[in-house]
């Protein structure tokens, strides 16, 4: 038999892992097809992450050293990075593809301008947060050392920090945000507003070689996440699922940080996770353009996108599953909450 096809995070965050094991306790992959005749697993999912956060260059050389055919939810910089140092990596399909938190800030800072020397709260230095707002500050004219990064600020934490005062802005999950705009705070920034097309802070991966090899097994596994996808965005349904799975592996965390930190607190934040219903990863050439802007990619790597992206298999995987009979329930139910949310 050929070697299981093997997948896992390329963030050691436990948020990362939440889509991939709840595919695999429902039996998503195993019903898309990822099994021997024998009834055996034809894949293996990794946890625990392939390389340090924000540092991803060394991604490329972990995936060798697995012996990795997926890596998820990585940055598309660093596979443009990669892929000019002789990588063979290509973006197959979406992962983390909005912003569900927005900026939120004391009743003195009124424009993202105004945040010249204030504190503004991270999950950790330069994640999806940091390069999200990142560009809008430079447009702003702020050097962006003049803000003071503070870490160990999730979402879910923000609202205590906000009024504690150890921030003066942190991003707050929408469902959060009404309890503080009403005491005064101010709404400063709205992801969704300024990238209407979308914000892929985060990808799936595929090897050249698994491309090749694999194509057929790659394409199911990723059937079964954008099922994992729906799943998750399905509340209240699956919100005690959910929330014990991301309870559970947060206890078995090594780190920390992500012991201490809560799961989805409430249905109504599940369903604004950020997994495209489609499983494809929207306005790549916007995110480009703001990575090389805030010095997250060089220049001279920006110009191979398109040669980087290998999405057919994604579209092919969701055209597959909105053509079945059985399908057809939990899609409704997708495209109403896309509707209604906006993404």
């Amino acid at each position: 038999m050929a070697r299981k096809l093997r997948a896992g995070p390329a963030c050691y965050h436990v948020f990362h892992m939440v889509p991939p094991m709840a595919g695999h306790e429902m039996n998503f992959f195993y019903d898309e097809g990822l099994h021997d005749a024998e009834g055996e697993y034809t894949y293996q999912i990794v946890p625990h992450g392939l390389a340090p956060f924000t540092f991803e260059l060394t991604l490329g050389q972990r995936i060798k050293e697995q012996g990795m055919d997926l890596a998820l939810d990585v940055h598309p910089s660093t596979v443009l990075h990669l892929r000019h140092r002789g990588h063979k990596l290509f973006i197959v399909s979406g992962w983390r593809n909005q912003r569900d938190s927005h900026l939120i800030s004391t009743s003195s800072i009124k424009e993202l301008g105004d945040l010249r020397g204030k504190r503004v709260g991270l999950i950790d230095f330069k994640d999806n947060l940091y390069i999200s707002v990142a560009p809008w500050l430079q447009r702003a004219g702020i050097n962006l050392e003049e803000v003071v990064w503070t870490r160990g600020v999730n979402p879910q934490r923000a609202p205590e920090a906000l009024l504690k005062g150890e921030v003066d802005a942190a991003f707050v999950q929408v469902p959060s945000m009404p309890p503080l705009l009403e005491r005064g705070f101010v709404h400063l920034f709205d992801p969704q507003a300024h990238y209407p097309n979308g914000r892929p802070d985060r990808i799936i991966v595929a090897t050249e070689r698994a491309l090749e090899e694999k194509a057929d097994l790659i394409q199911a596994f990723i059937r079964g996440m954008i099922r994992s996808y729906w799943f998750c965005r399905t509340q209240p349904e699956n919100f005690v699922y959910l929330y014990n799975l991301e309870r559970r592996l947060r206890i078995q965390s090594p780190d920390p940080d992500e012991v201490r930190r809560k799961p989805g607190d409430s249905p109504q934040h599940m369903e604004r996770w950020p997994f495209p219903i489609d499983g494809i990863a929207t306005a790549m050439g916007e995110y480009v353009r703001d990575m090389v802007q805030i010095g997250e990619l060089a220049e001279e790597d920006s110009d191979g996108l398109e040669q980087a992206v290998r999405q057919e298999i994604a579209r092919d995987a969701f055209t597959e599953l909105a053509a079945r009979p059985d399908m057809q329930e939990t899609l409704a139910r997708m495209r109403e909450v896309v509707a209604r949310i906006g993404y």
